[in-house]
């Protein structure tokens, strides 16, 4: 009896969004074997009605047959059903089916779209994920989480910029590509098509609570396992000739200032789908700029789903 209440209680109300009177008639007058199968046999005819998945799987969670429980929430899911309802009895139903990772996963989505889980951790229903180490690392990445903030001054936003600034993430020059600030006062960019595109080369500096960047224009990149490349490596070369100089395909000079005030470092944020994975990031935001015009940082922390 308990257990029917907790799971009645923690978002699994009547769906507003109810397929038919009859279904939802049925399930809250408490006949949930004949309401099973108005919907078994209703979403025959109505395979795109996502309240109606949402329905079964609610009688399956009270039918303690989980399995079922988490097939139908998914694919409530995967039609767009509220996906803060969903996710809520999504996480309880892989806890009950003693899946801790998988319930993991659909509570950082949550987070990851600023969503606040309504579950009672204390409650039966969660204490195979309370009881496991998944609830630690839900602890440590929901904690970690940081909106960053405007540098101090100087030295500040060069550790940041040398800490986090190595990859790129949509929004950036080139989502397959990547950023790199080097401690020489230089920085490079592969972009347009990840490891096959153009390296962008240039300097920064700071000065008068501002960074400055110059991209001074476009070198060869030679990608891996090239004759060339090897050469590279083995003399320790980078991006540099036998003389310490770039080796240009195109120059063109841009000039850009971003004040402090447009920056933020240190965001740290959760980018998860459940049925995928889960990554915590640390980065630097710099807004729409000319040369960055995105987000640059780097992975603290992540866990990914293999097939």
């Amino acid at each position: 009896m308990n257990l029917l209440c907790g799971l009645l209680f923690i978002s699994i109300s009547i769906s507003s969004y109810a397929s038919s009177d009859k279904g939802t008639s049925l399930i809250e007058n408490g006949n949930f074997d004949e309401a099973y199968s108005f919907y078994i046999d209703y979403i025959k005819n109505n395979t795109k009605d996502s309240s109606a998945y949402f329905n079964l799987g609610k009688i399956c969670l009270i039918r303690k047959d989980y399995k079922n429980a988490i097939s139908h929430f998914e694919k409530a899911y995967n039609l767009d059903y509220d996906i803060s309802i969903i996710l809520n009895n999504l996480s309880i139903a892989y806890s009950l089916d003693n899946q801790p990772k998988m319930t993991l996963l659909c509570l950082l989505e949550m987070h990851s779209s600023k969503i606040n889980p309504a579950i009672d951790f204390k409650s039966s229903e969660m204490s195979s994920f309370m009881a496991s180490s998944y609830f630690k690392e839900y602890t440590y990445s929901k904690e970690a989480v940081s909106p960053g903030k405007n540098p101090a001054n100087a030295n500040e936003l060069k550790k940041s910029l040398l800490n986090n600034g190595f990859a790129c993430y949509p929004g950036s020059p080139s989502p397959a590509g990547s950023f790199t600030f080097k401690a020489n006062g230089t920085f490079n960019r592969i972009d347009g098509g990840g490891y096959t595109g153009e390296d962008i080369v240039g300097t920064w500096t700071i000065k008068n609570n501002k960074l400055i960047l110059k991209e001074l224009g476009t070198i060869k990149y030679l990608g891996f396992g090239t004759e060339a490349n090897n050469e590279i490596i083995k003399n320790g070369l980078g991006f540099y000739d036998r003389q310490k100089q770039w080796v240009w395909i195109k120059k063109n000079t841009i000039y850009e200032e971003i004040p402090f005030s447009s920056i933020k470092i240190d965001v740290i944020d959760i980018l998860a789908q459940h049925n995928m994975g889960y990554s915590l990031n640390k980065y630097n935001d710099f807004g729409k700029t000319k040369i960055i015009n995105g987000i640059i940082g780097k992975t603290i922390k992540s866990l990914w789903i293999t097939y």
